[in-house]
């Protein structure tokens, strides 16, 4: 169960990476400082940081927004115990 919820998280990162709005849903870019195409140009490494506790997620993604990393969507939820934040570097 776990690694489905995994794969679904990654999968609806990248759809957001990529810039895929669904019908339906309104479009953020006009509020973004990077467009999803610009940002989609400049992307050169991809990771995921997981921890087991949100304030251990929070530490981990605040050192690699120091390190010129950017968050793509939101907290991924795997289970009780288990969080992940997918994360870019241009």
């Amino acid at each position: 169960m776990r690694k489905i919820v995994v794969f679904l998280a990654i999968g609806m990162s990248l759809i957001l990476l990529l810039g895929f709005t669904g019908s339906g849903l309104k479009s953020q870019e006009a509020e973004c400082e990077h467009k999803p195409t610009q940002l989609r140009q400049n992307v050169s490494e991809y990771t995921i940081v997981s921890a087991s506790k949100l304030d251990k997620l929070q530490k981990d993604v605040n050192k690699k927004l120091k390190n010129d990393w950017y968050p793509i969507g939101g907290i991924s939820i795997v289970d009780s115990n288990s969080f992940c934040q997918v994360m870019v570097k241009p």
